[in-house]
């Protein structure tokens, strides 16, 4: 009993080890990749530019200040670089690689998420690596954009969440769900859809530990969650004025302005899916029997999607950093005319 016990702790204290190395091993690959893209210009790229006037307002005033165009509130990525400004001096360089840390601490983030989940660490780290060496994510991690801040908020308060669900106690659980709570506020004062990450969280881990201590504790933190939220948009509101539907619009315009919108980022999102997505057709012919009930749904979506590309008429993709020719809109959002990469058939047909 006492060799196989020491086994065990061998055993365990050699992966915390591996899962070190990985972690450290994908926090430095994403940085390899952006400092790949060179990202050494002094102008700003897509929205960023918006978010780079408002950390220099921060720098030279202490104040977060807006100038009409943006419709995040920033907030602690602002302040971040507005810090940085204030010890380096002005550059949008140094702006964009104020991001790397957050990008670093996502491969890192998503590599132990993954392997609470029960993945291997080489599962671990190719998901991690899927992600954060992807298409979509780089460009951003190599600009001044918010996206990549506040997907580490976003994954941080899972993480935390899922350490208060694995948490001993009652005590260490609740410390944990204060922490998702604190860092999913603080992440949506970078962009508002974060806040919806602490809310889960809490309810989360209440119901699946269903401890007396942990559902008081979620009722109290959503509530002080909800306070913050309101604190907080009330003040970006009085700063920018009211968001949401423009004056005047008929709602059911705005319904399907909406519905359109969500359409496009599923599909969107699907299509940036599909090389992980695709592992799982080398076991169809095991799974056959079980994806035959599902055929006939899946025909009905399929016919669905072409009865929505019919009615609107135009590309489903998002556009901005989706678009037919690759990254970012020719001539509205970059400079020049590209060839498309996939033709509109064939995007229909992959969505």
């Amino acid at each position: 009993m006492g060799r196989g016990g020491e086994l065990s702790t061998d055993r365990t204290a050699a992966s915390r080890r591996s899962d070190n190395v990985y972690s450290v091993a994908c926090a430095l690959l994403v940085i390899a990749a952006v400092a790949a893209t060179v990202p050494m210009l002094e102008m700003g790229i897509n929205d960023d530019w918006s978010y780079a006037w408002t950390a220099r307002a921060y720098a030279n005033t202490g104040h977060l200040a807006y100038n009409g165009w943006v419709g995040a509130i920033v907030g602690v990525q602002a302040i971040w670089g507005g810090l940085l400004i204030r010890a380096f001096g002005f550059s949008f360089t140094l702006l964009r690689l104020s991001t790397l840390p957050f990008a670093a601490g996502i491969a890192v983030l998503l590599y132990r998420l993954g392997r609470f989940a029960g993945l291997t660490p080489q599962y671990a780290l190719f998901g991690t690596v899927t992600v954060t060496l992807s298409p979509l994510f780089i460009p951003l991690a190599a600009s001044y954009m918010t996206d990549v801040p506040g997907l580490f908020f976003w994954l941080a308060t899972l993480y935390c969440a899922v350490l208060a669900v694995r948490a001993r106690g009652p005590t260490a659980a609740c410390g944990w769900m204060a922490a998702a709570t604190v860092l999913g506020v603080i992440g949506g004062t970078v962009r508002q859809a974060v806040w919806i990450a602490p809310l889960m969280a809490v309810f989360t881990v209440a119901w699946i530990r269903r401890e007396r201590a942990t559902l008081a504790a979620s009722a109290g933190l959503c509530c002080a969650a909800a306070v913050a939220m309101a604190v907080c948009l009330r003040w970006f509101q009085a700063e920018t004025g009211p968001a949401g539907a423009q004056e005047g619009e008929p709602l059911l315009d705005f319904v399907e302005d909406a519905f359109e919108t969500l359409l496009q980022m599923a599909l969107g999102c699907l299509m940036f899916l599909l090389p992980a997505l695709a592992i799982h057709l080398a076991d169809w012919r095991e799974r056959r029997d079980k994806l035959r009930p599902l055929f006939a749904a899946i025909l009905l979506a399929a016919a669905l999607l072409a009865l929505v590309v019919w009615w609107f008429q135009d590309d489903l993709l998002l556009g901005n950093l989706i678009t037919a020719v690759g990254i970012l809109d020719p001539r509205l959002d970059a400079m020049g005319q590209r060839p498309e990469i996939l033709g509109k058939s064939l995007r229909a047909a992959l969505g």
